[in-house]
């Protein structure tokens, strides 16, 4: 049995215990209240010199200040005096004004990135030359010997930098030397260029001057006897009569991109496709309609689609087919010069092709024209022209979308897309005044579907400077159904 516990002199009797806790707790508080003091003190200290510093700002600003009014208070709302109204301000005073030295530092790091990229990278960059800064032997005066300075008293010093100046000269003079035989070289190569650029420019326009010069020699000749008998030279019309206006039939390229492989692709330019195998068959179709229609004259663009199409159509009638290239396509979706062939060479492929026909344009004398589909306008109505007041009697037009637009804007006033293999009917009741029976009419067509009717609104804007198309986002497909 321990008894120890119980003797009055051991250390962990219960008295003992509580003792301790009672000196611990006091030495406790003790050091909190001691703490307390040092903070306080610390934040008096504070607050003293925060006073101090703002009634030194407060002496420099009296003289500047508004005196107040006897009922000025501190603040409307908490009375809170800013302590911190100087920091606040430097803070204002530097606010939008950004970082300058993280400015610079990313400054440096984009310049460094943009050096390494090789873009962005001036010229000289970083060189004395590019700030005009002189070298530091320049700025050296050249020391004078004493003898000199006996015999030439008179004579200033003279800095080495006149001696640097003139071996700079005699480098400018070397640079100049070589930039000269430079430009020469330059000279020649460019006369030469521009040789071979005028003598382009002289067999264009000997070219264009024989185009004219036969022109006139057939149009003397069929202003001669054969014009009676033709009846071809503006002489007196007989009206009523009929003009046809067709869409040439489906096109290779609207089924196949790679309809270049094929055999006599690869002769045909990029804008000059064929017709397809059902283009083919639509042809024959046209032709079936116009068996029992009287025709005089047939006209049709001179790409290889319309003069096929044209040439299936009149297969039968002992008609020959007269290249027009005013009823081309649009030229902004045309090669420059266009792609279609030459009479010639038309004919070499297409026997039905007449040759002796004189167009009112040539692939080279074709006007220049702006975007847009409407942009042939002006070329379709010299073409119209032209070829309602020299040929009588009933015509056919093989064309294309957008001059067959034009054809409609230009008769009725509105502009109108057709689809392929489709026939179009006006009749000329006088000189000038023309109606239209039926349009996009695909009633002799066995298949009917996706015939690429489609309408595309353009609008012109005048401007001071230039006209300019601009094409609306809205485009609209025709249904076949209301082609009929």
């Amino acid at each position: 049995m321990n008894i120890l516990p119980k003797k009055k002199w051991h250390v962990r009797t219960k008295e003992n215990i509580a003792r301790v806790r009672r000196d611990e707790a006091k030495a406790a508080e003790e050091e909190q209240r001691r703490l307390d003091r040092a903070i306080t003190a610390e934040n008096e200290r504070r607050l003293e010199a925060l006073r101090a510093q703002a009634a030194k700002r407060d002496a420099d600003l009296e003289p500047f200040a508004l005196r107040a009014s006897s009922d000025t208070t501190l603040s409307t709302s908490t009375g809170h005096v800013n302590l911190f109204q100087d920091l606040e301000q430097a803070e204002r005073q530097n606010f939008g004004r950004g970082n300058k030295e993280y400015e610079e530092e990313k400054r440096k790091e984009q310049a460094e990135y943009d050096s390494k990229l090789g873009i962005q990278k001036a010229f000289a960059e970083g060189t004395k030359e590019l700030n005009k800064e002189q070298e530091w032997y320049a700025r050296i005066t050249r020391p004078v010997a004493k003898d000199e300075n006996k015999v030439k008293s008179n004579v200033p010093t003279a800095p080495i930098s006149s001696t640097a100046t003139s071996i700079a000269n005699k480098n400018e003079e070397i640079r100049e030397k070589h930039s000269k035989k430079k430009r020469k070289r330059h000279r020649k190569s460019s006369s030469s260029e521009s040789e071979d650029s005028s003598e382009m420019e002289i067999e264009k326009r000997n070219r264009l001057a024989a185009l004219r010069e036969e022109r006139l020699i057939r149009e003397r000749a069929e202003a001669g006897d054969s014009c009676p008998a033709d009846n071809t030279c503006g002489g007196k019309m007989s009206y009523p009569r009929t003009i046809w206006v067709v869409r040439h039939a489906e096109r290779e390229d609207n089924i196949n991109r790679k309809w270049r492989s094929l055999p006599g692709g690869s002769e045909l330019a990029s804008d000059n496709s064929m017709l397809s195998e059902r283009g083919r068959t639509q042809a024959k179709e046209c032709a079936v309609r116009f068996s029992k229609v009287n025709l005089s004259h047939v006209f049709a663009s001179p790409y290889d689609r319309t003069i096929e199409t044209a040439s299936i159509i009149v297969a039968d009638k002992g008609l020959l087919v007269k290249p027009e290239p005013g009823l081309c396509e649009g030229l902004y979706m045309c090669e420059k010069p266009p792609g279609f062939w030459e009479p010639e060479k038309l004919k070499e492929k297409f026997p039905l092709v007449d040759t002796d026909y004189i167009s009112v344009f040539s692939k080279h004398t074709l006007p220049k024209e702006g975007f847009g589909d409407d942009a042939c306008i002006p070329r379709v109505r010299t073409t119209l022209n032209r070829i309602t007041e020299k040929y009588d009697g009933d015509i056919m037009l093989v064309s294309h979308g957008a001059p067959i637009g034009a054809i409609h804007e230009i008769w009725m006033g509105d502009f109108k897309y057709v689809g392929q293999a489709t026939v179009t009917k006006f009749i000329e009741i006088e000189k000038g005044k023309i109606r239209m029976e039926f349009s996009s009419d695909a009633s002799h067509l066995s298949d009917k579907r996706n015939l690429r009717p489609w309408n595309s609104l353009y609008s012109l804007e005048l401007t001071t400077m230039s006209h300019r198309f601009v094409r609306y986002d809205r485009i609209v497909a025709i249904t076949n159904d209301a082609n009929k």
